[in-house]
C-alpha cells in the first residue's frame, strides 16, 4: 500500500506534550503494518508512513531518547526486545 502525496502540516507548541509512561498507557498506543507502510496510533491519532519513515523515525526517538537519559543522569541499563509471534510458522517456512 503505498501513501498519498501530501504536504506536511507544521508543528506548533499547541501540538508538543510531555508524555510519561503512565499517559501513554492511558493513550493506549499501538503500531502495526499494512503492506510496505506503517501504521502509529497514539490515542485517537493515527500516523501512517513508508518503512524507511519509520526507521528513521524509530532512529531519532532511540537516539534522543538516549540522549535525555544520559542528561537526567539516569545510568541504568535496559535490555528489551519485540517479536512478531502472530504467524510465526508462517514465517518460519517462508525463511524470515
Amino acid at each position: 500500500m503505498r501513501m498519498p502525496e501530501h504536504k506536511q502540516a507544521p508543528i506548533t507548541d499547541s501540538m508538543v506534550q510531555i508524555i510519561g509512561p503512565s499517559m501513554l498507557e492511558a493513550l493506549n498506543m499501538v503500531v502495526e503494518h499494512e503492506g510496505d507502510c506503517v501504521r502509529m496510533t497514539v490515542g485517537g491519532s493515527t500516523l501512517t508512513m513508508d518503512y524507511p519513515t519509520a526507521f528513521t523515525l524509530s532512529e531519532l526517538l532511540r537516539c534522543h531518547g538516549k540522549q535525555a537519559k544520559k542528561f537526567a543522569g539516569d545510568g541504568s541499563l535496559n535490555l528489551g526486545g519485540s517479536a512478531v509471534l502472530t504467524d510465526a510458522e508462517e514465517n518460519y517456512k517462508r525463511g524470515f
